[in-house]
């Protein structure tokens, strides 16, 4: 599957997709992935145990977001 296997490879294929398309218009790149460490694919939990509000209000306010555990991230 080229988009990837699983909602993560998935966003991280976008991501990277816009990426790649912002640099061909020679645009900035304003797209970038944020997770949110221990949630599942949950929204109820995402907002109460994962700060979803709290996060998306910093993005959107272009600050910038650290998790407080590491993401684990492998390309």
């Amino acid at each position: 599957d080229h988009q990837g296997r699983n909602r993560l490879r998935r966003a991280r294929t976008y991501v990277r997709a816009m990426a790649e398309r912002a640099a061909a218009e020679n645009r900035p790149n304003r797209s970038r992935l944020l997770t949110l460490p221990g949630m599942s694919h949950d929204f109820t939990q995402c907002v109460a145990e994962g700060d979803l509000v709290g996060i998306v209000g910093k993005a959107l306010l272009h600050e910038v977001y650290q998790p407080s555990t590491p993401l684990g991230d492998k390309p």
